[in-house]
């Protein structure tokens, strides 16, 4: 597990919830990489929480989400995707987080021109887009994928107006799924699914994790 990997995990993953039991969070194309973490908690993880997570083997079946994903593969170039999202004061970035097909769909909850500014401070540092960037250059390493769905419960929460991927995927991920899983769409929602709407995000993550709904 690479040393940003272990700072993650030490913030987030290993956050107890009693009894001793974790909520390991999960976005975009991370079905692949998700296992690394889980397997390096080395405490009991209890439930899985993914956010618009399809998965790289779907790319390969779906033209669709080929096509959305085609960023991926400029992504696994050196330095040039750094340079191409930092010009124009990071023009790229800031219109994957407002633009109006791209960015949060829900008007109550777009981002203030000071929030967006001090999202990209932290990239415009010396070498802050390369940590983001290679988590989309480690997507294609030869890791191996499990075969068997996660052995744990899940829930899977996704946005029905997802510029990035596909919310026809879903049914698909059925298979990939145990039956108990939850999947989740949540109608007029974006790629950026906790800011844009966090309140049903947090009802529906309330509701798996404290009323036994993983306890299948």
């Amino acid at each position: 597990m690479p040393p940003d990997g272990r700072a993650f995990g030490c913030h987030l993953m290993t956050m107890p919830w009693p009894p001793r039991c974790h909520w390991v969070p999960s976005h975009d194309h991370a079905t692949k990489c998700c296992p690394h973490p889980v397997a390096g908690l080395g405490t009991p993880v209890v439930t899985l929480t993914l956010v618009a997570s399809p998965g790289t083997g779907f790319m390969a079946c779906h033209l669709s989400q080929l096509l959305r994903s085609s960023y991926i593969f400029l992504f696994q170039l050196p330095w040039l995707p750094e340079l191409l999202l930092s010009l124009a004061d990071f023009e790229l970035v800031r219109t994957a987080l407002t633009g109006s097909w791209l960015g949060i769909q829900n008007a109550a909850q777009q981002l203030t021109e000071q929030e967006v500014d001090a999202y990209l401070y932290g990239l415009s540092q010396p070498g802050g887009l390369t940590p983001p960037l290679n988590y989309y250059r480690n997507l294609f390493r030869d890791t191996p994928i499990p075969r068997e769905p996660p052995p744990l419960p899940t829930l899977l929460l996704w946005g029905a107006e997802d510029a990035f991927l596909d919310a026809r995927l879903v049914p698909c991920l059925r298979r990939c799924l145990r039956p108990t899983a939850r999947l989740c769409l949540l109608p007029g929602a974006g790629h950026w699914l906790p800011e844009d709407q966090p309140r049903p995000v947090a009802r529906l993550l309330d509701h798996f994790l404290g009323t036994g709904d993983h306890h299948h």
